[in-house]
């Protein structure tokens, strides 16, 4: 036998905490809550090939030659008086199919679009890499990363992108004592900076290095046999700063260590052509480089001039569209009958 002795219990018991848990929990929790976000994200996402979203707009595009069939089916009902009601019911259903194929057309859009952060980010790394090699101090500025693209173009803008600032540290940025005797501060800025420009997408990369010498790009250009005499006096101060786009010009007798011997910006100008595009290229000597990309917001779409030759409609992309001009018709001459 074993005597218990008689304790009297408390009639409400509390247990209190200790005074570091709440604090040492709560890494845990935020651990969590993140995780649970980052799962209900994937849950509420689905990958999508990009070749289905194309076949998805191409429907799109057949729907819209049905929309055209329609258009003239209600012109011809509109011409009968005694079709008025039918005219007046058909217009309804035609408005709301042009509605809801024009929201269609969108969301298809916006669901191939991605913001250019995520090749920003690609491009701060290969600055930090590329500043390391030369061994001079540049800080990259990055402006408007939420600006979307077409995937496709965010994919193929990668690679220009990444020669141009390679390029721009290797060429343009001057190393710290340099910049300090021009009174520079000793750290080089690049700047990249993204913004929506109607159905156009602009990015702009911009240094505050030596600038391009415009002299010595001419002259470069006459002795390798790119240019001639004649037609480098004939230039304009921008068609001069263009023939940085030469293949194979380079007023460097060294390579760089990073971008050799200034050979690729017409690689870059190909590229960016290839996707519709434009580049344009301002310097000032001493004061740095500005160069301009310009182009289309998405591939799945073009936009068009319309052109009706006799009974025939052709559509002409806008990017091969230099001048419209208004011609009077006593200004038209026939040769051999046409």
């Amino acid at each position: 036998r074993v005597a218990i002795p008689s304790i009297p219990l408390p009639t409400r018991l509390t247990l209190a905490p200790h005074p570091g848990t709440a604090k040492a929990t709560r890494p845990v929790k935020a651990a969590v809550a993140r995780a649970d976000a980052t799962l209900r994200s994937v849950a509420q996402t689905v990958r999508v090939d990009i070749g289905r979203l194309d076949h998805l707009m191409n429907l799109v595009g057949e729907l819209a030659i049905v929309r055209g069939g329609l258009e003239r089916v209600l012109e011809q009902v509109r011409s009968e008086p005694s079709l008025r009601q039918l005219a007046r019911d058909l217009g309804r259903l035609h408005h709301g199919f042009d509605r809801h194929l024009a929201s269609m057309q969108t969301a298809i859009l916006e669901v191939r679009m991605v913001p250019l952060g995520q090749v920003f980010e690609k491009l701060a790394r290969v600055a930090r890499q590329a500043s390391r090699e030369v061994q001079k101090e540049v800080n990259l500025v990055i402006t408007g990363a939420e600006t979307e693209v077409d995937k496709l173009i965010g994919e193929e803008l990668s690679d220009p992108l990444m020669h141009m600032i390679r390029n721009a540290l290797d060429h343009g940025i001057e190393d710290g004592d340099a910049r300090e005797r021009v009174g520079k501060p000793r750290t080089g800025t690049i700047a990249l900076n993204a913004y929506q420009k109607g159905n156009q997408v602009v990015v702009e990369v911009e240094d505050d290095g030596a600038g391009i010498n415009v002299k010595r790009l001419v002259r470069a250009a006459v002795e390798q046999g790119l240019l001639t005499t004649d037609e480098a006096r004939e230039l304009t101060e921008r068609e001069r700063l263009a023939l940085v786009f030469l293949p194979g010009l380079s007023t460097r007798s060294e390579p760089g260590s990073l971008s050799g011997r200034g050979v690729g910006m017409d690689v870059v100008k190909t590229n960016i052509g290839r996707l519709g595009g434009v580049v344009d290229v301002q310097s000032e000597l001493g004061i740095g480089t500005k160069i301009t990309i310009t182009l289309p917001i998405t591939l799945a779409m073009i936009s068009a001039l319309m052109v009706l030759v006799g009974d025939a409609t052709y559509a002409v992309p806008l990017s091969s569209v230099q001048e419209a001009l208004l011609v009077d018709a006593s200004s038209v001459r026939e040769v051999e009958g046409r």
